[in-house]
């Protein structure tokens, strides 16, 4: 855990975890990780760029869900049946639902059905670095967390290797840096270079499904494009602000 004042992000003096460690705890890790991935048809054709990410995972995903609005049951089928033969390693599960539904929905949708203890969100025109789910089930041992907040983006770290040293920041100092921040978004960039000034930015949680079902991301239009950050902001308000259960 972090400690002292934090006034402006400049206050923020980092400590870092050696990724090697976080490996070496990951073999302790047995619980199951499933990824949940919302989907509209537009984005169907983005999938297969993810799942060669997720194909490429030093730690493979147990199942990875994909909730699908605006798709019939039939078509679902279809579209499952396709990628199960382009990716054979992964167990994909298609959830088709008729009507038209936001992010928030589809993530919800997702994370009801999926069997798996912990759950890692991601976009579907999103990928992963190879070492990501590795480096998060060694967090899970490491610490007493039940959130893991995290990111990566193609675009920012396109063939950039992944550091040796892991940021993590627990419990009490990350509401700090949450509230000194100009922006209301929560994306912890922990296991990879930091780019810009912010250190929290949306982005993607891997957590608990038990924790995420007492939550749930809202539906309402009202936090549309904003349910992710405000998701975030959910579950740490119901940790609390004092809790070390979230990095």
């Amino acid at each position: 855990m972090m400690t002292g004042c934090i006034h402006k992000i400049s206050d923020f003096k980092p400590q870092y975890t050696k990724t090697d460690e976080l490996k070496i705890a990951a073999k302790n890790f047995q619980r199951t990780i499933g990824i949940m991935v919302p989907c509209i048809p537009r984005d169907i054709e983005k999938l297969s760029r993810l799942f060669e990410s997720l194909k490429q995972q030093t730690k493979q995903p147990n199942e990875v869900i994909v909730s699908l609005s605006d798709t019939t049951e039939s078509d679902g089928k279809k579209i499952e049946e396709k990628l199960r033969v382009q990716f054979p390693s992964l167990n994909i599960n298609i959830i088709p639902y008729p009507e038209r539904a936001n992010a928030a929905k589809n993530r919800n949708m997702a994370a009801a059905v999926s069997q798996s203890e912990y759950l890692s969100f991601i976009d579907a025109d999103d990928s992963m670095h190879p070492e990501k789910l590795e480096l998060i089930a060694g967090t899970f041992v490491k610490t007493k967390a039940q959130m893991i907040i995290h990111g990566f983006s193609p675009k920012l770290y396109k063939n950039i290797p992944l550091e040796k040293k892991a940021l993590i920041i627990e419990g009490e100092q990350l509401y700090k840096i949450a509230e000194v921040q100009s922006q209301e978004y929560i994306w912890l960039r922990s296991f990879f270079p930091i780019y810009s000034k912010y250190l929290i930015h949306a982005g993607h949680p891997t957590l608990l499904k038990s924790l995420y079902m007492k939550i749930k991301q809202r539906e309402d239009k009202l936090y549309a494009r904003s349910e992710d950050s405000k998701f975030l902001r959910d579950v740490m308000n119901y940790l609390g602000k004092k809790d070390q259960t979230i990095s």
